[in-house]
């Protein structure tokens, strides 16, 4: 056995130990070549980005790096897995694929062989044509090893077919996180399975409501004295939202009801009654919510500790904004998402204008229907976020003006993809002072030409990026060159030029110039770079580049 093959052995054996993993890391870099520093540089990334909070100003950055290493180098990472048979997906964390999806004829004729060759500790199964009984996949040895474990795709089955309710006895000492369909089980005798108590993440999600309310009575009566995180999906009835006044619910933290799981007219019984008293993450997407049912969740006590609230996908609009922003229940709020809600400036302005979101930090509105106007309703709060996101919302040149004559800004992360920026937007958008705080900024898809980035380059404002996002764009050579030339990006890690027009003469100024010796992660797929430049980039690059 040759040393990296002890050292992918030892990570094996012991999946859930960080030392082996960063101690290869060290060893892959001392190898000096391109992809061994490649798959440190993965290892190291997701070890980041796990420590890190939701908030942190470093995230943008990591991520970006992270899409490129994997655009540059997952097939590969993958293929001896895929070698073995087929996978139909999988999940790279802390630097190596812990999450295969598998039909469970996959998983008991060669399961073995893919856990000798990864750390998995989630397995998805996925619905197959063979002829494995699920009585002798509940029996597989491998369950045992397993920390996450998502039956959902496996569709309805037979109670007493299901590899979970069989051999109760079986401890599954690893398990816990849980994803399955609401009525998969018998749940009565479900609540006696001895791994239950340890569970941590329990996602509930399709198929049909149980009769007779058995999940309520589980949720209620179950020993889930650990389960710091929830999630339902799809119909749900009176009884299974009484779920919060289970004292076994003592230690959530994080409740998730999405795609119809909490109907408008359920709201009424979901606000009221006695609350889960350590909540401080509410999901609620999907659900079609609008009208009076926002308004009363917004006097719900429920959201007095609530540091984090979804409600992406909904008909919240103008009035259902304006309620939240008064309500006396979201004084703690650091993180709101409302995602396409069909809020225009109005509900813009009554975010802005509330006095009661003090801890407002960062407020996501991506496709909603705010326009210039709406963009500019945002003024008063820009002090407060680090972290906004407007993207989709038929933002144009006016809107960059307004936001040029802003002040005061404490944004560190803006997303303005899929606005029609233009040139004249981008000319406008470096006018702007709180352009010098940003450390990332996304502007794909915002009908940028030459001229827009030659702008921006120019500018001393972006001398703080570290992640800039210029993907599907017109740019050119000559906008590649004015990015190489800039001497302003001295900061920028993470660069996205994907998918964009850049041919061999905007490619060698970047290559030859100190930005390309400065960046970690590249992306440059979908332009005109001849395939043998491409390769000659890849060779010289120091870090990741995608295309």
């Amino acid at each position: 056995m040759d040393q990296e093959q002890a050292f992918l052995q030892a990570i094996v054996e012991a999946p859930e130990d960080d030392v082996p993993r960063l101690v290869y890391a060290d060893w892959l870099e001392e190898q000096g070549t391109p992809a061994a520093s490649a798959r440190a540089d993965l290892i190291r990334v997701q070890f980041a980005l796990t420590d890190l909070p939701p908030d942190d100003l470093r995230r943008a950055q990591l991520e970006e790096h992270e899409r490129a290493l994997l655009l540059a180098h997952e097939t590969e990472w993958v293929a001896p897995l895929r070698a073995i048979g087929m996978l139909a997906g999988w999940e790279f964390r802390r630097g190596f694929v812990e999450r295969i999806a598998l039909t469970p004829e996959q998983f008991i004729r060669q399961g073995e062989a893919f856990f000798r060759l990864a750390p998995v500790r989630a397995l998805r199964l996925e619905s197959g044509d063979g002829e494995v009984r699920l009585s002798e996949l509940a029996r597989a040895p491998l369950l045992d090893r397993l920390r996450e474990i998502d039956v959902a795709r496996l569709g309805w089955m037979p109670p007493e077919s299901s590899p979970l309710a069989l051999e109760q006895a079986r401890p599954l000492p690893q398990l816990r996180i849980l994803r399955l369909l609401r009525n998969a089980l018998p749940w009565s005798s479900f609540a006696q399975a001895p791994w239950v108590p340890h569970l941590t993440t329990l996602s509930l999600t399709g198929g049909q409501r149980n009769p007779n309310d058995a999940l309520a009575e589980f949720l209620r009566s179950a020993p889930l004295d650990n389960l710091a995180r929830l999630e339902l999906a799809g119909p749900t009835s009176a009884e299974e939202l009484a779920l919060i006044r289970s004292p076994r619910l003592a230690a959530l933290t994080a409740l998730a009801l999405w795609g119809g799981a909490l109907k408008g007219e359920q709201v009424g019984q979901f606000v009221r009654g006695p609350h889960v008293p350590r909540l401080t993450a509410l999901e609620l997407d999907n659900n079609d919510l609008s009208g009076e049912p926002v308004a009363l969740l917004a006097e719900c006590p429920l959201l007095d500790a609530v540091e984090s609230l979804s409600l992406r996908n909904n008909q919240v609009g103008d009035r259902g904004t304006r309620v939240l922003s008064r309500s006396l229940h979201v004084g703690r709020l650091g993180r709101l998402d409302l995602r396409s809600n069909r809020i225009g400036p109005s509900g813009a302005r009554a975010l802005a204008e509330s006095s009661r979101l003090p801890r407002l930090t960062a407020l996501n509105l991506r496709t909603n229907r705010l326009g210039d106007a709406g963009l500019g309703a945002l003024a008063d709060l820009l002090p407060r976020l680090t972290s906004l996101d407007v993207s989709y919302n038929k933002i144009g040149p006016d809107g960059m003006d307004v936001l040029a004559a802003m002040t005061g800004s404490a944004l560190r992360q803006f997303d303005l993809s899929w606005n029609k920026l233009g040139q004249a937007g981008v000319e406008a958008l470096v006018r702007w002072p709180g352009l010098a705080g940003l450390s990332a900024l996304n502007l794909s898809a915002c009908e940028l030409d030459d001229g827009a980035v030659q702008a921006l380059a120019r500018s001393p404002h972006v001398s703080g990026l570290l992640a800039l996002n210029l993907g599907t764009n017109r740019i050119g050579d000559e906008g590649a060159r004015a990015l190489a030339e800039s001497p302003h990006l001295r900061s920028l890690t993470a660069l996205n030029l994907g998918h964009n027009q850049i041919g061999e003469a905007g490619a060698r100024p970047l290559a030859e110039s100190p930005l390309f010796r400065q960046l970690t992660a590249l992306y440059l797929a979908g332009n005109r770079v001849p395939l043998a430049t491409a390769r000659e980039l890849k060779g010289a690059f120091r870090g990741t580049l995608g295309g």
